[in-house]
């Protein structure tokens, strides 16, 4: 684990990432969706816990985690990852973050939205990792359902769709730490759809 950098570092970082972010989702989508603050704060939180267990560079994945979701709203879904790149590179020499560590954070920013593409590094595996573990679990339902009302769908269509979708992230998951915590997640949501389809139908 390799830390060098002062929290009052990342909480720049955070201050800028947060405005820019706000603004866009404002702007954009009034502030209605599930892509929040907050999922990044989760996905940041998930960072330090699987890096801290993979002796990951915590500067590199800190400021990475705070600034993967800065294009969401400029770009479409595969492309927001390049589009943020472009604007955390922008934000990172703002805050004086160190230029040597500027390209790890650039990296695992473009690479968490291209599933199919390879990951260089450890941060930028851990960084797609926290992103999936974060759709999954009790929060991971609970933006299913959000997703749904936004969208005016039907519940029952919405969590199969989902539950595909699911499916096929599980292969995706890199880190021994991220795929431990994926197992519990993954056992929960599984069992939470199953228990909805059995209600349904009137099993239960």
């Amino acid at each position: 684990m390799l830390t060098l950098l002062d929290e009052h570092v990342f909480e720049k970082i955070r201050i800028e990432a947060k405005d820019r972010y706000m603004a866009d989702e404002q702007k954009i989508n009034g502030n209605k969706t599930d892509y929040a603050w907050t999922h990044v704060e989760r996905v940041y939180n998930l960072c330090v816990k699987i890096g801290q267990a993979e002796k990951a560079d915590l500067d590199v994945l800190k400021a990475a985690a705070l600034l993967h979701d800065i294009g969401k709203f400029r770009a479409s879904p595969s492309g927001h990852g390049i589009k943020g790149a472009k604007i955390a590179r922008h934000i990172l020499k703002k805050v004086g973050f160190p230029n040597e560590k500027i390209e790890a954070v650039i990296h695992a920013i473009e690479r968490h939205a291209l599933l199919k593409e390879k990951r260089k590094t450890l941060e930028a595996e851990i960084l797609l990792d926290a992103d999936i573990l974060e759709k999954f679990g009790a929060v991971g339902v609970a933006a299913v359902f959000l997703r749904c009302a936004l969208a005016g769908d039907n519940i029952e269509d919405s969590l199969k769709k989902h539950w595909k979708w699911f499916e096929r992230m599980k292969d995706y998951v890199q880190s021994e730490t991220a795929k431990k915590i994926f197992d519990e997640r993954y056992r929960f949501t599984k069992l939470f759809f199953k228990r909805f389809e059995k209600e349904a139908r009137a099993e239960l």
